[in-house]
């Protein structure tokens, strides 16, 4: 028979009296706020070999916008700000149980023109301190005003990495508000991160309907508005076959 932690509720719930490897189960604590429902349950596995080992399982619930478009922004922002929570409060856990010092995030968009990464990227570096946003961009038209050319993009890429890489050194996280569709630039986003021993997180917003980034590419003036045919041919170059199954 196994011994009941003091928080288990020993009722259905608990599987762990009567089940191998079963888990003890807390009473759910459940917070209602202005926003919606948190629901937070404690589990501990009650034998086998990971007998003792526990874990917290929290829920969100809130209702989301009628609009799909809106209510897919929302439900990535949550899941993004759900995680930054969760790591700025655990930080990085060593063996000997010491808490280290927390480690930077490199925050990795990647979408359509038009799909929600600079409203998402700025509301992230507005929410917190120690964040940072960069923009290839905004580098491009400090550093050159005339047409673009390999040159001029290779000054505008290491520009970006060489300041993500300072502001990483002292502890800022940074989110690389870019499109980063080709498979190439994001893995050397990835590559930049772990050699700065930064945890990398996908922010994915490839699943934005072409219709949505579209329109709102339209309202846009000057150089942020990109030319439609281009939109499109990365859209078929990029999303569509992970679209097809092949979202990482």
């Amino acid at each position: 028979m196994n011994r009941h932690p003091e928080w288990c509720t020993q009722d259905t719930r608990c599987t762990a009296a009567h089940v191998t490897g079963g888990e003890h189960a807390s009473p759910p604590e459940i917070w209602e706020t202005d926003y919606g429902r948190i629901i937070g349950t404690r589990y501990q596995t009650g034998s086998g070999t990971r007998a003792g080992h526990g874990w917290l399982e929290i829920r969100v619930v809130v209702t989301l916008p009628a609009a799909e478009a809106a209510a897919q922004d929302l439900a990535r922002q949550l899941i993004a700000g759900t995680y930054q929570a969760v790591a700025h409060l655990l930080g990085q856990q060593p063996a000997n149980g010491e808490k280290a010092a927390p480690q930077a995030d490199v925050l990795i968009t990647r979408g359509l023109p038009g799909c929600g990464k600079t409203t998402l990227a700025r509301r992230w570096v507005a929410a917190a301190p120690g964040r940072a946003r960069i923009s290839r961009d905004d580098l491009r038209a400090m550093l050159h005003h005339g047409p673009r050319g390999e040159q001029t993009e290779k000054q505008v890429t290491d520009a970006a990495h060489a300041a993500a890489k300072i502001l990483l050194r002292q502890g800022i996280s940074v989110i690389f508000d870019e499109t980063n569709l080709p498979e190439a630039h994001y893995q050397q986003l990835l590559d930049l991160a772990r050699e700065e021993a930064a945890n990398p997180v996908t922010v994915d917003l490839r699943h934005v309907p072409l219709a949505v980034c579209l329109r709102r590419n339209a309202s846009r003036h000057g150089a942020a508005r990109v030319p439609e045919r281009i939109i499109r041919a990365m859209h078929a170059q990029h999303v569509t076959p992970t679209l097809k199954g092949h979202l990482r």
